[in-house]
């Protein structure tokens, strides 16, 4: 019972979080990704095919846009969101508490906790 308590108050105090951060993403300065990055994996995409589009980004090459995840993960959330900081920034966020929960449910699986 309690730990149903401090799951609910988890994701509480995280969707405050989020809301309360929300008006200021907007605002920020665009990080290093969305200066360089973002523009040039559009770039190298636009006017190809479905197949190709996909071959490019499960490639590890060119080299300068890192892991075939990253570039994946880039064109995804621009691809659907647009390229407004706020959606990446919530986005990343939604995923790194995805992750953390993923995280807690394997580990009480594995008996790490009561």
């Amino acid at each position: 019972m309690a730990s149903r308590l401090y799951a609910y108050l988890g994701v509480g105090l995280g969707l405050l979080y989020l809301a309360v951060l929300r008006p200021t993403f907007g605002s920020l300065i665009a990080e290093n990704d969305l200066w360089w990055m973002i523009p040039e994996v559009l770039r190298e995409v636009k006017g190809k095919s479905a197949w190709e589009i996909l071959a490019f980004l499960l490639s590890p090459d060119p080299q300068r846009f890192g892991q075939p995840v990253l570039k994946a993960y880039l064109f995804l959330v621009t691809s659907w969101l647009g390229l407004h900081t706020s959606h990446l920034v919530l986005v990343s966020v939604a995923v790194h508490f995805a992750n953390a929960g993923l995280l807690y449910l394997l580990a009480r699986e594995l008996g790490w906790f009561g």
